[in-house]
């Protein structure tokens, strides 16, 4: 009897055991799995790689307004300023004037444009970043408890070996 009742006990501690690893390679697996967090990195990559140029195309477009600005203002003071005498010189200027106005005018609907796709391109990366953030402390804390529960499971599975 008391030889049955120790294999009945052995079995359990067996069976325990047995369950303790595979837990253990069930946390191991989970703790490996880094999908969701390498998914949300490379969204928010991804909507950098689109804000980027973006402003960068802003900064230019500005730049080049600013300079048709500066030389539009230039030219007009130089055609109204009378040191320009001569009716050719007068007429490009006014032809020059125009185009650079017509030129500010095209580069102004072009950085409206631009500023609404910067806009929207900064309202992904910052949901794109939020989902990240929520992602990541999900993350570590998930993996927190599961090397709580793997640390404990350990030890478990050492005092089930030496009572075997």
């Amino acid at each position: 009897m008391i030889q049955a009742s120790e294999l009945y006990r052995l079995q359990e501690i067996d069976l325990n055991v047995q369950q303790h690893h595979k837990r253990l390679e069930e946390i191991a697996a989970q703790l490996a799995d880094h999908k969701a967090l390498t998914e949300a990195e490379q969204l928010v990559a991804h909507d950098q790689q689109v804000l980027t140029p973006l402003q960068n195309k802003v900064r230019k477009l500005e730049q080049e307004i600013q300079t048709n600005t500066t030389k539009l203002r230039e030219t007009d003071e130089t055609l109204y300023s009378g040191r320009v005498k001569n009716p050719k010189e007068l007429q490009d200027m006014q032809q020059e004037i125009q185009s650079l106005k017509k030129r500010n005018q095209e580069l102004e609907d072009v950085l409206l444009e631009t500023m609404m796709a910067v806009d929207m391109a900064d309202a992904a990366l910052k949901d794109s970043s939020t989902k990240l953030e929520i992602i990541s402390a999900q993350f570590e804390l998930a993996n927190k408890s599961l090397l709580d529960e793997q640390k404990r499971l350990k030890s478990e599975g050492s005092a089930l070996l030496k009572s075997r």
